[in-house]
C-alpha cells in the first residue's frame, strides 16, 4: 500500500502526496508568494495531471518525479520495483526511512505483547530489621514461657501447702481426701472420710473452744509461745478435722497439723504459733477455716468454722537519756558544784508504766532517787558530785541505766551509760 508523505493516507500509487495534499500545498505557495501563481494550462495527454508552466522549483522536481514513475509504469515495472530501483527519486529515502520506522514499531509493538512479563524484582529486607525483628519474637517467646511457668507455680502454690511432717495436701471445697491419697487420719472405731461420699449435712453441732487467738510483740523479741484450741462435735460422735485452703495461710502463722480425727465422745487439739522475725511492725490477721466429717464423709452441723488469728507486732519500746554526757567543774576551796539532771523520755509501743534504776561505779557521784517510775510523763534524774579528797585534777566515773516496762520485759536504753567528769582546779 501507498502511503502519502504529508497525513500519511492511502493516495495513489503514481503520486507522493494524495490529492488533497498536493492542492493545499499549492494554496499555500499562492498565499505565501503571488507573485509565482503560475499559468494553468490543460495537459492532452489525459493522464489527469495538471501541467502547471511556472511551478516552484521543488513544485516542479515533485511534478518530474511523479511522471518518472508513470513512465516507468507505462513499461510493465511494478511499484515497488520503481521505489526500490530509482534511487535518483529524491523522496525515496524518505519512503523507506517511514517505511523501516513502521516495520520497526510493529515489530517492537509484537515483542513487547508475545513476551511474558517480567518478574517483579525482589526487595530485600535490611539486616538491621532482620535482626531487630529476631530479637523481638524471641523475647516474646521466653516472656510467654516464664509467665506461664508462673501462673502454673501461683495455681500450684494456691492449692498445695506443705505440713509440718513434709507431706503435700490438696484441699479443695467440697472434697475429702481419703486413705489413698493425702489422707485424713482415720477415725478410730469407723472409716476414713471418703471423697465420693455423701455431703448431706449432719446434725450434729461442732465446736472450737475459741474462735480468736491474739499474739502480742514487740520487733526484734523473741516469738511468743503457741496457743492451743480444743475442737469438740456434740454427742458421742467420732468426727476427723480438715484445714481448708492451707495454701492460704500467711507465712507468719504455723499450725501444728493440717488435719486430724478425735475418737467418740473426745476432742482434738490444734496448736497455733506465729513467727515474726521477718514481719514489719503493725497488726496481721488470719482466718483459718475449720471442716468436720463424720465416717461416712457428712459434714457436721455448723461446719465448717473460722479460727481468727491477730498478730500484733510493736515498734520497740525504748528508753532515752539526755545528755549523754555530764562535765562538772569544781575549785578546790569551794565546796562542790552544782548539780545536773538526767532527763528520761520513752519511744515507741510500750506498755506503761516503765520501772527505771541507776547506780554509779565511784562513790564521789551520788543521786536524788535510785529509782523510779514513768507512768508516760518520763522522768528527772538528779545527779551530784563532791570532792572527799580535796585532789586536783580530773576524775571519770560511768553511770548504768536499766528499765522493764509493765510486763518485765527489759528495755533498751539509750544510751546506756553516761559518763560523768569532774575537774578540780586550785
Amino acid at each position: 500500500m501507498h502511503l502519502c508523505l504529508s497525513c500519511n493516507q492511502p493516495c495513489n500509487l503514481s503520486a507522493i502526496f494524495c490529492e488533497s495534499c498536493r492542492l493545499a500545498l499549492l494554496e499555500r505557495r499562492t498565499e505565501e508568494k503571488p507573485d509565482e501563481l503560475p499559468q494553468m494550462v490543460s495537459a492532452g495527454a489525459g493522464d489527469g495531471l495538471v501541467n502547471l508552466v511556472s511551478l516552484p522549483p521543488q513544485i516542479q522536481q515533485e511534478e518530474a518525479g511523479e511522471r518518472a514513475i508513470q513512465t516507468e509504469i507505462g513499461r510493465g515495472l511494478s511499484v515497488q520495483q520503481i521505489e526500490e530501483d530509482n534511487w535518483s527519486w529524491p523522496t525515496s529515502g524518505l519512503y523507506k526511512a517511514e517505511k523501516s520506522k513502521e516495520e520497526t514499531v510493529v515489530h517492537q509493538a509484537s515483542a513487547a505483547l508475545l513476551a511474558p512479563p517480567a518478574p517483579p524484582a525482589r526487595q530485600r529486607m535490611p539486616r538491621r530489621v532482620r535482626r531487630a525483628l529476631l530479637v523481638f519474637v524471641v523475647v516474646g517467646v521466653l516472656a510467654l514461657s516464664i509467665d506461664g511457668v508462673l501462673l502454673a507455680f501461683s495455681i500450684m502454690r494456691h492449692h498445695t501447702a506443705t505440713p509440718p511432717g513434709g507431706k503435700n495436701i490438696v484441699a479443695a471445697r467440697g472434697s475429702v481426701p481419703n486413705s489413698a491419697g493425702a489422707g485424713l487420719t482415720p477415725i478410730p472405731g469407723g472409716a476414713t472420710p471418703s471423697a465420693t461420699a455423701s455431703q448431706t449435712v449432719l446434725n450434729t453441732a461442732f465446736t472450737l473452744s475459741t474462735s480468736r487467738l491474739q499474739f502480742t510483740l514487740s520487733q526484734g523479741q523473741p516469738n511468743p509461745p503457741g496457743q492451743s484450741v480444743m475442737l469438740q462435735a456434740a454427742g458421742t460422735n467420732a468426727f476427723a478435722w480438715q484445714i481448708l485452703y492451707p495454701g492460704s495461710l500467711p507465712s507468719w502463722l504455723r499450725l501444728s497439723a493440717f488435719q486430724g480425727s478425735a475418737p467418740a465422745g473426745g476432742s482434738a487439739q490444734l496448736v497455733v504459733s506465729v513467727q515474726a522475725e521477718s514481719v514489719v511492725p503493725r497488726t496481721y490477721t488470719a482466718s483459718v477455716p475449720i471442716n468436720v466429717y463424720n465416717g461416712q464423709g457428712q459434714t457436721f452441723e455448723d461446719s465448717p468454722q473460722t479460727l481468727t488469728v491477730t498478730l500484733s507486732v510493736l515498734i520497740p519500746c525504748t528508753l532515752e537519756v539526755t545528755p549523754g554526757a555530764l562535765s562538772f567543774n569544781a575549785n578546790l576551796l569551794q565546796p562542790a558544784p552544782q548539780a545536773q539532771n538526767l532527763t528520761l523520755t520513752h519511744n515507741g509501743d510500750c506498755s506503761l508504766p516503765i520501772k527505771w534504776s541507776i547506780f554509779a561505779d565511784a562513790t564521789w557521784v551520788t543521786f536524788t532517787s535510785t529509782s523510779g517510775v514513768d507512768t508516760g510523763g518520763g522522768g528527772t534524774i538528779t545527779v551530784s558530785v563532791s570532792n572527799p579528797g580535796k585532789l586536783v585534777g580530773t576524775a571519770r566515773s560511768t553511770l548504768t541505766l536499766q528499765a522493764v516496762d509493765a510486763n518485765n520485759t527489759p528495755l533498751a536504753v539509750s544510751p546506756a551509760t553516761v559518763t560523768v567528769t569532774l575537774t578540780v582546779i586550785m
